[in-house]
């Protein structure tokens, strides 16, 4: 019967349970010193990439992250 229907039952529904790896404190450190470098707090980034706390940060987004600021080390060149 589950298998017509496609439900699971609670112990066969681990789908929520499967862990996302998190970045690693060297690289929340490498975020934080960036952030410094281009004078942008840490919770304004927070807010754009939409966490709680950098440690939270899945690692998949680290890249992503890294070419925000970038972009932002960039657009400040500019402006000088």
């Amino acid at each position: 019967m589950l298998a017509l229907t496609g439900l699971a039952t609670s112990d066969m529904d681990d789908d929520a349970k499967s862990a996302v790896e998190c970045i690693s404190q060297d690289e929340v450190n490498s975020l934080i010193d960036n952030l410094i470098d281009i004078n942008v707090p840490v919770g304004k980034f927070l807010e754009f990439m939409k966490l709680e706390k950098l440690e939270a940060m899945p690692k998949v987004n680290y890249q992503k992250a890294l070419a925000a600021i970038e972009a932002k080390r960039q657009k400040q060149r500019v402006k000088k």
